[in-house]
């Protein structure tokens, strides 16, 4: 893995708010495909196309705020972002997603990575910072390593990034998919491309383990993305 130079600005959340956040509803018979062992995971039709365009028109009327210029060591970002603490819709995701996800090997931690078994072990929750984000022709999020954070609400800390895309090629959108960068530079050679696609969810890790990656540049139509972190008790 690449030297990690450039990271994603995190975001604070605002305090707790009276955001009416749009239902989902429990999903079935859904399987979680690996794209790269331990790294990376894609569950499809997590959202049902009527939740994500309720996400949409939900995400339209929220006081979007453009990302700032960015800071020494951190990565280029352009778009539009909004989030809010809601432990109730933290709750309400993790229920929707529990029946789907696997049991996750524990991060490894420094010098014991080689030589510690890693335990497989559930989710504990999933972050109640609810982040939502925009992305018009052009916007895009450069190549950068996620952090890890803490949820001061639940004391359980992140592992893996959550997205869930909520318009894709079935909406006309071109471009804005997430590459990721197995050798740690940004080159073709070794790009594993997630898609696009409408109401599928993307998991990969971050912390110590993330693998580089970005958000490649919209072309056509707007990406909207919900994000959360899934959280685990040490």
């Amino acid at each position: 893995m690449g030297k990690k130079n450039k990271s994603a600005r995190r975001v604070e959340a605002t305090a707790e708010a009276s955001v009416a956040f749009p239902d989902i509803s429990l999903k079935y018979d859904l399987e979680c495909h690996t794209l790269l062992e331990d790294q990376i995971l894609v569950i499809d039709d997590i959202l049902s196309a009527a939740e994500c365009q309720s996400f949409v028109k939900f995400i339209d009327g929220l006081p979007l705020e453009l990302t700032p210029p960015k800071k020494r060591g951190e990565a280029e970002r352009h778009n539009h972002r909004y989030s809010v603490t809601s432990v109730e819709f933290a709750e309400r995701l993790h229920a929707v997603f529990a029946p789907h996800l696997p049991l996750f090997p524990q991060a490894a931690r420094g010098s014991k990575a080689t030589t510690s078994p890693r335990v497989a072990r559930k989710a504990h929750s999933f972050n109640s910072n609810i982040r939502v984000y925009k992305y018009t022709p052009l916007q895009h999020f450069g190549p950068h390593y996620d952090d890890d954070c803490r949820d001061p609400a639940t004391g359980a800390k992140s592992e893996w990034t959550l997205l869930i895309y909520l318009t894709g090629c079935e909406d006309g959108v071109e471009g804005g998919e997430t590459l990721f960068y197995q050798d740690g530079k940004c080159t073709s050679s070794n790009v594993i491309k997630a898609s696009l696609t409408r109401g599928t969810a993307l998991l990969h890790r971050h912390g110590h383990e993330c693998m580089l990656h970005e958000g490649s540049p919209v072309i056509r139509g707007v990406k909207y993305v919900l994000r959360s972190d899934v959280m685990f008790i040490e």
